[in-house]
């Protein structure tokens, strides 16, 4: 397994765990300060206000800075066992399983009403997604499923596309083979 670490908040230089597997890919320390500066710094996010989704999950990467950076609550959901391994050892390993919890299932295969029950008493919600560059449309369909169960709470949705793929943002952030979108 490869590492990466937490670069803010109170877990700040914690070594992560990320899997090696081939639908997934590590997103670089340095990006990840830029989504989270912009985050911080832009959209004045307080992550203590928030609940997060980290969707697509990976190593859990998106949804431990949150925590780190103290948000509420931080809501994994990835299908691939290496990586939920790796989601469940990195939270561990930090000890912040009491922060977090980890829906094992493909995001296409848990209802809406699994969603709207775990979210019903946060208002504000951030919900990471990045998926696998190949899934467009599986990525087109939970944006728009994801804005429907949402449509009365604060959000802001993350999310790492393919450089070629295009969706409505209010900002974004170009990188060589990703782009970063905040809507």
């Amino acid at each position: 397994m490869s590492h990466g670490r937490i670069i803010n908040g109170y877990l700040k230089r914690r070594i992560i765990e990320m899997p090696k597997v081939p639908t997934t890919r590590p997103t670089s320390d340095k990006l990840k300060g830029s989504i989270f500066n912009v985050l911080l710094h832009r959209y004045m996010v307080n992550f203590e206000e928030c609940l997060v989704l980290d969707i697509f999950a990976g190593s859990g990467a998106f949804g431990i800075e949150s925590i780190s950076l103290g948000c509420q609550k931080a809501i994994f959901v990835e299908s691939n066992k290496v990586a939920i391994k790796c989601i469940e050892t990195n939270l561990k390993n930090l000890n912040v399983e009491d922060k977090a919890m980890v829906l094992k299932n493909k995001i296409e295969h848990i209802p809406d009403k699994v969603f709207k029950d775990l979210l019903e008493p946060y208002e504000k919600i951030l919900v990471f997604m990045d998926p696998p560059y190949a899934e467009t449309k599986l990525l087109e369909n939970q944006i728009s499923r994801f804005k429907d169960i949402l449509k009365n709470k604060g959000k802001i949705f993350i999310i790492e596309t393919d450089k070629d793929l295009a969706i409505n943002e209010t900002h974004k952030l170009n990188q060589k083979e990703t782009k970063i979108y905040f809507c």
